[in-house]
C-alpha cells in the first residue's frame, strides 16, 4: 500500500495541465523529464503495452496481487467519505486525506488497496495500470 501511494506521489506531484503544451528542454532532446504525466501519455503507455502482449489475453491486470481482489470487507464495515483523485491537485494532500480517513483498517493492506484503487480517477487511475503486474504486495 505504501509503495502504491509513494509512486503516486513521485509520478503526480506536480498537476498536470492537459491544455498546455510542456515547456521542452533542448538539451536533453526536447523532452523534459521533471514534468507530470498526461492522458496521452498513459495511453501510449497502454497502447505500447497493449501492442507488446495484448494486455495478458485477459484484460489489463492490476499492480496487486489477483486475490487482494478477494478479501472481503469486515462485518458491518462503512466505507468511510473518500475523495477521488483524478491526477490534478496535490498527490500528497490525496494520500494524507486517505490515510486519515482509514486509519481503522490500518492493518488491512489488501483492503486499503482496494479502496485506495477505487478513489483514482481519471490520468490517476490509468497511471495506477501501468505499475508492473503485482508490484504492489502492501
Amino acid at each position: 500500500m505504501e509503495v502504491l501511494m509513494e509512486n503516486l506521489l513521485l509520478t503526480l506531484q506536480h498537476p498536470p495541465n492537459n491544455d498546455e503544451v510542456p515547456p521542452q528542454d533542448e538539451a536533453n532532446g526536447g523532452e523534459d523529464e521533471s514534468r507530470s504525466l498526461t492522458k496521452k501519455d498513459v495511453d501510449d503507455i497502454l497502447a505500447k503495452a497493449k501492442e507488446e502482449d495484448t494486455l495478458k489475453e485477459h484484460g489489463i491486470k492490476p499492480p496487486y496481487p489477483l486475490w487482494m481482489d478477494s478479501i472481503p470487507f469486515p462485518p458491518k464495515f462503512k466505507q468511510p467519505p473518500l475523495q477521488t483523485y483524478k491526477g490534478k491537485g496535490l498527490a500528497r494532500q490525496h494520500v494524507i486525506h486517505f490515510k486519515i480517513l482509514t486509519r481503522t483498517i490500518a492493518d488491512q493492506d489488501a483492503l486499503k488497496i482496494s479502496l485506495f484503487t477505487s478513489t483514482l480517477k481519471g490520468t490517476a487511475f490509468d497511471w495506477s495500470f501501468t505499475l508492473p503486474e503485482d508490484s504492489i504486495q502492501n
